[in-house]
């Protein structure tokens, strides 16, 4: 561990819009947005309707070894 080190940090969300991300199902709908510079999930179903299946979303790079640093606010 003492020989571990980091490269310099990437910013994955960009807090205009879903740039660098992609859904890990491209079958699935997509319920994340953008608002006011926070990637929100909002999976809204219809109310007279068939249910919509949402999928997760990943980023495009792939990525091994890391350190994650996150913001999180609960609604």
């Amino acid at each position: 561990m003492s020989k571990l080190k980091f490269e310099k940090p990437i910013n994955l969300f960009n807090g205009k819009d879903l740039s660098g991300w992609k859904l890990i199902d491209p079958n699935k709908s997509n319920g994340f947005k953008v608002v006011d510079g926070i990637l929100m999930n909002d999976p809204v179903q219809p109310e007279d309707g068939e249910h919509i299946s949402y999928g997760n979303i990943r980023t495009q790079q792939d990525f091994s070894d890391f350190n994650l640093k996150l913001e999180v606010m609960v609604h």
